[in-house]
């Protein structure tokens, strides 16, 4: 008798977990991520009908690029070891409650930054205990990061090299990711919404300079609302290079000037 009722008890559960956790191929299903809803295809893992344990997702964001997440799942939600990937973007390590907490992050699959990140602001800004490299996979700087830059400016400061907006012009792929600092008068303030992977990366660009030669395009991202720097201010900025990028000029010609990432910019009375 006590051998029946056992294997009815794992029977019974057998029967209760299989009905509840099973796989499923090329799903249509909508996740609700930090950046909104996203449909896409889904295989994996399931529990009643939600994604949960390992699978893959596959969507678009809101500018219709695809991207993906290949890993674990709970409740719905990236949680636990998984990759984002994007066409030139790569985000791997551990999620929790569907934003990256801990990891890597890559561009065209060279590593350029592992450690933290800080969902409650931007998941994809450096935060907390980190370390930054350049294209070669040399080490640039380690520490702690406070919205995508090192908090320790006087350090960083020490290590960016000056570097003329024309050299970067002529060797862009030799200082690229590099630790730089580039100054001059500040010729054009144009409004930049950045996208890094799903989410955007609010700032401004800043052309310095007349010349082209001399000039050089800054990304500088901000949580506030309007620029503190003003047209014709001398400002020197330190930050990572990051290469050549095209520019419509006011004469609507497309030129291409070299690119800084700014993690700090001071102006110069």
């Amino acid at each position: 008798m006590k051998k029946s009722a056992c294997f009815f008890i794992i029977a019974y559960f057998l029967f209760f977990f299989t009905a509840c956790s099973q796989k499923v191929e090329q799903q249509q299903t909508t996740l609700h991520l930090s950046v909104g809803e996203r449909v896409g295809i889904y295989t994996g893992d399931v529990y009643r009908n939600v994604p949960h344990g390992q699978g893959t997702f596959e969507t678009k964001n809101s500018e219709g690029i695809t991207w993906s997440y290949e890993g674990n799942f709970q409740n719905g939600l990236f949680h636990g070891q998984g990759k984002m990937v994007f066409p030139t973007q790569t985000y791997e390590g551990t999620f929790k409650n569907g934003n990256l907490v801990n990891g890597k992050y890559f561009i065209n699959g060279r590593l350029l930054y592992e450690g933290g990140f800080n969902p409650a602001s931007n998941p994809y800004l450096y935060s907390g205990e980190g370390k930054l490299y350049d294209t070669k996979g040399t080490l640039l700087i380690e520490g702690k990061f406070e919205n995508g830059r090192p908090a320790d400016k006087q350090h960083l400061l020490s290590l960016c090299k000056q570097i003329p907006p024309a050299v970067l012009t002529q060797n862009s792929e030799e200082y690229l990711n590099q630790l730089i600092t580039v100054n001059g008068s500040v010729k054009a303030i144009l409004p930049q919404v950045a996208k890094n992977g799903e989410l955007s990366l609010n700032g401004y660009v800043i052309a310095l300079d007349n010349h082209i030669q001399t000039t050089a395009l800054i990304y500088h991202y901000t949580s506030e609302a309007n620029p503190v720097i003003r047209l014709d201010d001398t400002i020197v900025v330190y930050g990572q290079s990051a290469g050549l990028v095209a520019h419509t000029a006011d004469d609507r010609n497309n030129i291409t000037l070299p690119s800084i990432t700014a993690f700090y910019v001071d102006l110069i009375k």
